[in-house]
């Protein structure tokens, strides 16, 4: 059984959606936004699909669907009427998978969740993202780091740090890319912020207890060295047999 998340600032709209969505036996969750923080959410990673309706003044619904992205991998589809095409644009470059309108009929919207979500499940289960590097595994799906055997848990700052630092392995990123990425330019995100955390995942990402995945380009960012430490793990392999 799929979980589908309709988040919405009016619930009225999506009223035969969540009907037929459950004849589907599909467990259905409404959460009602007006414009508060999305953060205080920590679920949102547990659900298949979101389908959402969010406007507000100001671009807060474009902050929304990108906190949105970051908090969850899966499909989000998002319903309004009557927009311009630029505001159409902003909504899916801030993360939404499609725009359909509400005009749609719902058995027809209906047919392609379904239709996605099967493609999804496709892909979910020849595709599970591991990164591995010597004695250390970073499983993105489950948010957790085994280190030679040892299971760390991964918090979600933690997890969108990763997941920046994965995207360019072997390259240095610098901070200002990690700050916006990470905390969508929140004025209260500082580099020392940025250091804390850091710091807390290099004693998650110790490669044979001597140096860290993360390394230090010093006065730029961090970068992820996962080549170091699989070829220094080739050798110590190599001269143990």
């Amino acid at each position: 059984m799929y979980n589908i998340l309709i988040l919405t600032n009016d619930v009225e709209p999506f009223r035969e959606l969540e009907t037929l969505l459950k004849e589907e036996f599909f467990h259905v969750t409404t959460i009602i936004l007006n414009g508060d923080d999305i953060k205080k959410y920590n679920n949102l990673g547990d659900y298949d699909l979101v389908c959402t309706n969010l406007f507000f003044p100001n671009g807060i619904h474009v902050k929304i669907l990108n906190e949105l992205t970051m908090m969850t991998r899966c499909p989000i589809l998002s319903f309004y009427n009557d927009l311009t095409n630029e505001e159409i644009l902003k909504i899916l470059q801030s993360g939404a998978t499609s725009h359909l309108r509400f005009n749609h009929p719902p058995k027809l919207v209906v047919a392609k969740i379904k239709s996605i979500l099967r493609m999804m499940h496709k892909v979910y289960k020849h595709h599970h993202e591991k990164i591995f590097a010597g004695p250390i595994t970073i499983d993105l799906d489950n948010r957790e780091i085994i280190n030679n055997g040892l299971m760390s848990p991964i918090t979600n700052v933690e997890y969108k740090i990763l997941r920046v630092l994965v995207e360019n392995k072997d390259q240095t990123v610098t901070k200002d890319l990690l700050i916006h990425r990470v905390w969508d330019d929140d004025g209260s995100a500082t580099d020392n912020a940025l250091g804390i955390h850091i710091t807390r995942l290099r004693k998650k990402l110790m490669c044979h207890n001597t140096y860290s995945l993360i390394e230090t380009v010093w006065g730029v960012g961090y970068r992820l060295n996962l080549k170091q430490c699989q070829e220094d793990y080739q050798k110590l392999e190599y001269a143990l047999n």
